[in-house]
């Protein structure tokens, strides 16, 4: 498999999933800057869930610029990865509807877990074929982890917690690949 061309691929949809992400944004009731925020809920889920696409997407980029050598296994797991980011606008779309309903917010939680574990297992297959690789942010997905089941405990019970804990979440991850990249730079 040409690493170029999965990359290329991968870019492609992610270019698109982020398009979706946008279009499934609801229109606001009327032309005033009230009824525009009245849609705070939506516009909260949407760019969280844009920063989050956006980091991994960097992260994804730095484990392909630095890896030497991909298998089938690589190209399946990079396609399951693919296949539960598009997920991911109908799951924002669907919480977005119904920000007070337990169901959608567990939903959106579940598909970006998955999403999270594809993307562990993804990066795993790679440092085994690429031992020097050090992959960005392996010791924090056990805290993503337990984020998200916070984050789906508070969707059973006060889903507008959840919701704010959805941006919380991507700021953290921003925050931590940032400390990790910086650690990285100052080793080498």
């Amino acid at each position: 498999m040409n690493k170029e061309r999965l990359v290329a691929f991968t870019d492609a949809i992610i270019a698109i999933v982020v398009t979706l992400l946008v279009l499934e944004l609801p229109r606001p009731d009327g032309p005033s800057i009230n009824a525009l925020l009245a849609e705070w809920r939506s516009l909260v889920i949407y760019i969280a869930t844009f920063i989050l696409i956006m980091v991994v997407w960097y992260n994804h980029h730095i484990i392909f610029t630095n890896a030497k050598t991909i298998n089938r296994t690589t190209y399946w797991l990079n396609s399951l990865w693919l296949l539960l980011q598009s997920f991911i606008p109908f799951s924002a779309s669907w919480l977005s509807a119904y920000p007070q309903s337990a169901t959608p917010g567990i939903f959106y939680v579940a598909v970006t877990f998955l999403w999270a574990v594809s993307f562990q297992l993804l990066g795993r297959n790679i440092e085994k074929l690429n031992p020097d690789l050090i992959m960005p942010n392996r010791y924090a997905f056990p805290l993503l982890y337990i984020s998200y089941v916070l984050e789906a405990v508070l969707f059973l019970f006060i889903p507008i917690l959840g919701i704010i804990l959805i941006p919380v979440m991507a700021g953290g991850i921003v925050i931590g690949s940032a400390i990790v990249e910086r650690r990285r730079d100052h080793k080498n």
